[in-house]
């Protein structure tokens, strides 16, 4: 019948609509952070760049229902890491020194601040998101999915090099976060578990990326170029339930092959 008819075509032309998405520009240097006053509800395609000349972090985390922003200031001034019990955690990358990191967040209306815990001492900005009469836009199509729950991460073991989307979703029950490394010359993944726990002495790895705190339930994405190469997962974060034991100890690290 004609109306059947109708109803198909209408369907199949939203299926090849691809609606636009929203798009905000994020500014990490030496002295500054700055992202727009407001920022649309939904999907949001955020450009992190780090304009410093030191390592920067970009953290998304929204206050809880009740949370005020004087209460979270407080509570950020005293304990950056005790604080995220006011706010729910988007993740978020770490960039170096002239780099910029590509990433689609799912906001929520309310009030959010922008976090940068690298630097001494660590950092934020308010921002609000609204709500949006816009219709909801998808984020993209991801080539490497990363689960993390206690205590694993479930993602491809073999990875191709160069860019591409990574979708991160947060299924345990406590926060957690990605970092990627590689191990300095003569150390174990043994040695950066005991480095860990105690930050005594130099570094036994090398950063390569970093995907920052997600709360339980969350999902965000990044754009990830990993060169060819062997490297590390791990979750540097402590399990609050293991009596201080990192969530790496406790089985959050993986290896991962990454192929031309």
């Amino acid at each position: 019948r004609k109306t059947d008819y109708d109803a198909k075509f209408i369907a199949r032309i939203a299926q090849l609509i691809v609606l636009p998405v929203p798009a905000v520009t994020v500014e990490a240097s030496d002295t500054a952070l700055t992202i727009p006053a407001d920022v649309p509800a939904g999907v949001v395609a955020v450009t992190a760049k780090n304009t410093g000349q030191e390592w920067h972090a970009v953290i998304f985390r929204r206050l809880n229902e009740g949370v005020t922003p004087e209460q979270f200031a407080a509570a950020f001034a005293e304990s950056p890491f005790g604080s995220l019990a006011l706010t729910t955690q988007l993740g978020g990358p770490d960039m170096a020194p002239g780099a910029s990191t590509s990433g689609y967040f799912h906001f929520q209306p309310g009030a959010h601040v922008l976090v940068d815990n690298a630097t001494a001492p660590p950092r934020f900005v308010p921002f609000t998101v609204a709500a949006s009469t816009e219709a909801a836009a998808a984020p993209p199509a991801a080539a490497v999915t990363v689960e993390m729950k206690e205590h694993a991460f479930i993602m491809p073991e073999e990875i191709k090099a160069g860019a591409q989307w990574w979708q991160f979703t947060n299924t345990g029950q406590n926060v957690h976060q990605m970092g990627i490394v590689k191990l300095a010359a003569g150390k174990t993944l043994d040695d950066v578990i005991a480095w860990n726990e105690t930050g005594e002495g130099p570094e036994p790895l090398e950063w390569v990326e970093f995907w920052n705190v997600m709360s339980p339930g969350v999902t965000s994405w990044g754009e990830l170029a990993l060169p060819a190469g062997t490297y590390w997962v791990l979750d540097f974060l402590p399990d609050p339930t293991r009596e201080g034991q990192s969530n790496m100890a406790l089985g959050m690290a993986k290896e991962i092959v990454v192929t031309e």
